[in-house]
């Protein structure tokens, strides 16, 4: 789940849209559409230290960080 930003380009149609919802709409939400990793995307952050420690219901999965721009953006799995 991606929130709409330029990353989708990138997914070619094999993506689900973060809902406008508060946090434990948006992990039932996740869960109803079978939704595996939940991307947060920060740009600006090029020399960005690691995540904290994710929120309830997720877990750290990776992060990506761009060599040529600040970008980066953290893959958090989702939790059963």
């Amino acid at each position: 789940m991606v929130p709409w930003s330029k990353i989708v380009y990138y997914l070619d149609g094999l993506w689900t849209a973060y809902p406008v919802a508060d946090y434990a709409q948006l992990l039932d939400y996740a869960h109803r559409n079978k939704v595996d990793y939940l991307v947060v995307e920060i740009v600006g952050a090029a020399s960005m230290s690691e995540p904290e420690k994710p929120p309830y219901g997720l877990e750290l999965d990776g992060v990506y960080r761009s060599d040529s721009s600040p970008y980066a953006a953290v893959f958090y799995r989702l939790v059963p």
